[in-house]
């Protein structure tokens, strides 16, 4: 099944140049032997996901703390021809109406469903990237990306991350795609590879009691930028 039998439903047909983005990056990765899968039950990522070589899957994505309206989340997975995993990642909708993404970050709704309800009392996060005080409307957030040690260093970060902006597009039109993203996926030219023009640091530094601090930059695009990376041949 591909892409396009799988989000049946998701636009009116007259999207036509995301369509066709849509299906030149899927034929891409086919090429890889990479077969690809989408979801909206996050329990059954949180399964796929425990027996993965990465971190733990981030509360934003754990039904356990933040339960998701399947209308407003979706994951994505890479199947190679052995019928393992060897890509994830995923993606959610905040409806930032009267907000901005650094109050959302910030009051740790970002991550949790109830703050008050699953935050400990050592827990925090500070928010110093100026962007995030002026981000706000539809804001989807991009994670959870992750390719197996085979598929590294193959190329892969422009197709795989380029696809699912153009279903986020498909499905939502938001007003601006962000990531967290650590310092070295940055200053190494990844985020920009994965398709994103807009980076600062210190989107957030998080503390978690007996994680330690995570410290992070904010990578974004607008819906304008949106419009020119899927568009533009």
């Amino acid at each position: 099944m591909t892409i396009r039998d799988q989000i049946t439903g998701w636009h009116d047909g007259t999207e036509t140049a995301v369509l066709n983005t849509i299906d030149r990056y899927e034929h891409v990765l086919a090429g890889y032997g990479m077969k690809l899968e989408t979801g909206r039950d996050f329990s059954v990522f949180k399964d796929l996901h425990q027996g993965l070589d990465k971190q733990p899957v981030m509360p934003n994505f754990d039904p356990a703390v933040s339960p998701l309206d399947t209308d407003d989340a979706f994951w994505m997975t890479g199947i190679d021809r052995d019928g393992d995993i060897v890509m994830t990642q995923c993606v959610r909708l905040y409806d930032c109406q009267g907000i901005t993404l650094a109050c959302l970050l910030h009051d740790l709704r970002a991550f949790y469903a109830d703050p008050a309800r699953h935050v400990g009392a050592d827990e925090s996060c500070r928010v110093h990237a100026p962007v995030a005080t002026r981000i706000t409307g539809r804001i989807a957030y991009h994670g959870e990306l992750w390719l197996a040690p085979t598929y590294r260093g193959r190329m892969l970060s422009d197709p795989v991350s380029k696809l699912l902006m153009a279903l986020v597009v498909l499905k939502w039109a938001p007003d601006y795609l962000f990531g967290l993203a650590q310092p070295g996926i940055v200053t190494k030219g990844v985020a920009a590879r994965y398709g994103y023009r807009n980076m600062q640091p210190d989107g957030i530094i998080w503390t978690r009691p007996g994680m330690g601090t995570l410290r992070e930059w904010i990578i974004w695009n607008d819906r304008e930028d949106l419009k020119t990376i899927l568009i533009t041949p």
